[in-house]
């Protein structure tokens, strides 16, 4: 009873609530019928019981239920003093509702008229669905992608009512989620997972199907319904970029990816401020962000040094000497190979007032002249004024003395940076001096001068050692003596190529190298044996005291004369000479081909030898122990190298001269030796030797020589070759005869020289002949028996081991490895039939003859 009472009073609420007098007049019935039903039901199971009970029950809830029946009349009056009658008819008013509006080809939606009045048929405009048109709840397919408009037409007796949803129901192909990034391939999808320093930007391009509408969620708050967005990552983290999409397929989302957001920091536990000097540490991190190198600058900010300086290593951490007072800026680069991320970030310190402390480097120590020398300023505290004295009469200062370019100033010039550099271009030993303008101990007020001196802190050891200074084309000259004046000259290689007048490997440094001529004229009058020499003085480096220079030998004579045109050279203290035995060489050296720019004199070649390094430990010649300390009273070396002509004054020789140089001397001997290739050596094919000379004992990885010189043991033949030696490490040759040959190989390293010799048996290469010994000759006349002849020349160590033959068809051909004659051969028709012989010796080497044979 109570069940039927909540249920009548729920309904008089609707209909009281009602906007509209049709909308009360469909509640109305509604709630009519719904009342009605329910009190007969109760009713019915009242009577169905047959108690007492049951029958008094019933007629409390007939009473009970007229109290609410009353109220729900009037309830359904239509305002205005109008009656709904909830027993009359009604027109019909459409209208319907379905389940779904949106979905993939085949898609079924579910419809459902909720017209109301007296309604006797439904009639349904799919708009191309299908499904039945006449049911007042259709279920509809809908199979092919489009936009489809719905439309309900409900009549009966008092009318009838339509209601129409334009493209209401949208079917489309299914939606697919999905989007690449910036930079990976187009074809990519999803893209790969991104990194990258703060703040970072992404850039998301969209490769979904089927979408119309986008949603983006950046993981870091923001989002974007843009197709393609880009989004900048501010904060450092680990975000979760998601991307879900809609279209009338449905809704998708794509795999989200992970942009991993680090941020380069540069930390130190210092305190900046301290006093100078201090070594600070600082430290880089990346967040987690990969990195396979760090790079480290520091730059002074206060105007002074502002030049960034490089340092050394590349960890996370490293520790800066931060020597003089004032404002650093500390920088690091970040760089990961493999991925490309790189970011900079940098620090400001400030270092504190400290006792200006004079401190001084150099590089290079020593080196032969012009000598161009970068001074490092290493000092420390707080510094106002440097002033440099180079110790050759050349003195600087730093800040500009004269910042106002007074005319009246007298004073040493203005340095270019507290750490200046300085060309010497005298021989000797030059003691540097530093002095400093500065704060005193513990800073107190004003400015002190405190210094520094450094005995013997630059040597140069010679001047224009590569004859670079020199005129290209005249005479040689200072800081060079010559004897007489007017023989040696200045060879010029221009940009070192044939047609620019290079000549045999010369120069070995540089564009220029000097030429020493052994006569004063050019073969057309008798004059007396001459001695041409050039010579500088030099003094020696602490360490490096071997002497090394190249030269090369150009003689007019025949190689085989025996002629004894040669170059010498050797070292003088002024009392004690010493020769350089490495020095020598004269016509009986092998050639490593003509010369390109030495006169012809009578049409003869001019022989050149291939450019060889010279050496004397010239601390060991005189009795000196390293490290050799500076000269003592002026004291220094001669060099003189010299060319002369023994035999006569017709021919006369000529010498190159280029680089000398300076280097530390070897302890261990060099012990020579070279790998010829495997198997035989065939005259006319290039032969590779390599060097597997060592300083020390023969091994493998063993320490290399620096100089080799090759004779092939061919520049005396009866008809000498284009070229007899090399001074190539790995040279390649062609030994032009048959023959044994004795190649040498001398290597050199420093003061260090070994030589080998090996027999090397050259084979000449076969030659393929053959022959008719029967008949003796012709016409040969058709038909016709031919005995051949195998006249082929092979080299004796190298014998022919297969005889291969082709008559054009006719007689027994093929292969023969026993004998080169074969057996009589017929030719029975006219005609002109080439017969081929083919010849491989036991090396493998072969030569083929072929002629044709007239038959008439």
């Amino acid at each position: 009873m109570f069940v039927a009472t909540d249920l009548c009073r729920t309904a008089r609420f609707e209909v009281v609530s009602a906007g509209t007098r049709y909308d009360r007049q469909r509640r109305c019935g509604a709630a009519w019928a719904a009342c009605v039903e329910l009190a007969s039901k109760e009713i019915e199971m009242d009577r169905v019981q047959m108690t007492e009970t049951g029958w008094l029950r019933s007629w409390l809830f007939i009473a009970w239920f007229s109290l609410l029946f009353v109220p729900l009349l009037l309830a359904c009056g239509g305002g205005e003093g109008d009656t709904l009658d909830p027993f009359a008819s009604q027109a019909p008013s459409a209208d319907f509702e379905q389940d779904v509006v949106n979905g993939q080809p085949g898609l079924q939606v579910q419809f459902s008229s909720t017209s109301i009045g007296e309604i006797d048929t439904h009639q349904w405009e799919f708009g191309g669905g299908s499904g039945d048109e006449s049911s007042s709840a259709p279920q509809v397919t809908f199979g092919d992608v489009g936009s489809y408009t719905i439309r309900l037409t409900v009549s009966g007796p008092l009318g009838s009512s339509s209601v129409e949803r334009e493209a209401l129901i949208q079917v489309g192909e299914a939606v697919s989620a999905g989007f690449s990034c910036e930079g990976d391939d187009p074809e990519a999808a999803p893209c790969q997972n991104l990194i990258g320093y703060a703040p970072f930007t992404g850039s998301f391009n969209d490769a979904s199907l089927n979408a119309d509408t986008w949603s983006w969620d950046f993981g870091d708050g923001a989002t974007s319904s843009e197709a393609s967005p880009s989004h900048t990552f501010t904060e450092p983290g680990t975000y979760s970029v998601a991307q879900t999409v809609s279209g009338p397929g449905g809704t998708d989302a794509a795999n989200p990816v992970t942009v991993q957001v680090g941020r380069l920091d540069l930390t130190t536990e210092a305190v900046s401020g301290g006093a100078a000097p201090q070594t600070v540490t600082f430290a880089a991190a990346t967040g987690g962000l990969p990195v396979s190198s760090f790079f480290w600058t520091v730059q002074r900010t206060d105007g002074l040094d502002p030049t960034p300086e490089s340092l050394a290593g590349s960890g996370s951490e490293v520790s800066i000497p931060l020597l003089r007072s004032g404002n650093y800026l500390i920088s690091v680069a970040a760089f990961d190979a493999e991925t490309g991320l790189n970011a900079i970030q940098q620090l400001a310190f400030e270092v504190g007032c400290g006792e200006a402390m004079p401190a001084l480097e150099r590089t290079p120590v020593g080196g032969t002249g012009p000598l161009a020398v970068a001074f490092e300023d290493q000092s420390s505290g707080f510094i106002e004024r440097w002033e440099w004295d180079f110790g050759d009469g050349e003195r600087c200062i730093y800040p500009d003395p004269n910042p106002e370019a007074d005319p009246d100033y007298v004073g040493p010039p203005a340095c270019e940076s507290a750490s200046p550099a300085h060309t010497y271009d005298e021989i000797g030993s030059f003691d540097v001096a530093l002095q400093l303008t500065g704060a005193g101990a513990g800073c107190a007020t004003g400015s002190v001068a405190s210094a520094i001196s450094v005995p013997d802190a630059v040597r140069v050891y010679m001047l224009d050692a590569s004859f670079e200074e020199q005129t290209a084309g005249g005479d040689l000259s200072a800081p060079w003596s010559q004897r007489p004046e007017f023989f040696p000259l200045v060879g010029e290689v221009g940009t070192q190529t044939v047609a620019s007048g290079s000549d045999q490997g010369m120069p070995t440094n540089g564009l220029q190298w000097a030429v020493l001529d052994g006569a004063d004229t050019l073969g057309n009058e008798e004059v007396e044996v001459v001695d041409n020499s050039i010579s500088q003085d030099f003094i020696l480096p602490a360490t490096e005291t071997v002497l090394e220079f190249d030269l090369a030998f150009l003689y007019r004579e025949p190689p085989a004369s025996g002629s004894r045109d040669r170059v010498t050279a050797e070292v003088s203290d002024g009392t004690t000479t010493v020769q350089i035995p490495s020095a020598e060489i004269d016509t009986t050296a092998a050639y490593a081909g003509q010369s390109s720019l030495a006169q012809s004199v009578g049409g003869a070649p001019v022989w050149i030898t291939p450019p060889r390094t010279a050496s004397l430990d010239v601390a060991a010649a005189f009795g000196l122990t390293p490290p050799v300390g500076p000269p003592v009273g002026g004291q220094r070396y001669t060099l003189t190298i010299r060319v002369g002509n023994a035999a006569d004054a017709l021919r006369g020789p000529e010498a190159y001269v280029d680089h000398v140089r300076f280097v530390e001397p070897k302890a261990e001997p060099v012990n020579a030796d070279f790998e010829l290739p495997n198997g035989l050596i065939v005259a006319g094919q290039p032969v590779q030797f390599e060097d597997a000379s060592c300083v020390g004992p023969l091994a493998p990885g063993c320490e290399k020589a620096t100089s080799w010189t090759w004779d092939f043991g061919t520049s005396s033949l009866p008809s000498p070759p284009e070229s007899a030696a090399s001074n190539l490490e790995d040279p390649v040759y062609v030994f032009d005869e048959a023959g044994v040959r004795t190649v040498r190989l001398t290597a050199r390293s420093a003061n260090q020289e070994g030589t080998v010799s090996t027999d090397v048996t050259v084979v000449s290469a076969p030659e393929a002949l053959w022959g008719i010994t029967s008949p003796a000759s012709g016409p040969y006349t058709a038909p016709a028996t031919l005995t051949f002849a195998d006249l082929s020349t092979p080299d004796p160590n190298d014998p022919i081991v297969s005889w291969d033959w082709d008559f054009s068809g006719w007689g027994d051909g093929g292969p023969s490895f026993s004998t080169g004659n074969p057996a009589p051969v017929s030719f029975l028709q006219v005609g002109l039939w080439p017969v081929r012989l083919t010849i491989q010796t036991a090396s493998g080497q072969e030569d083929s003859f072929e002629q044709v044979v007239s038959i008439e």
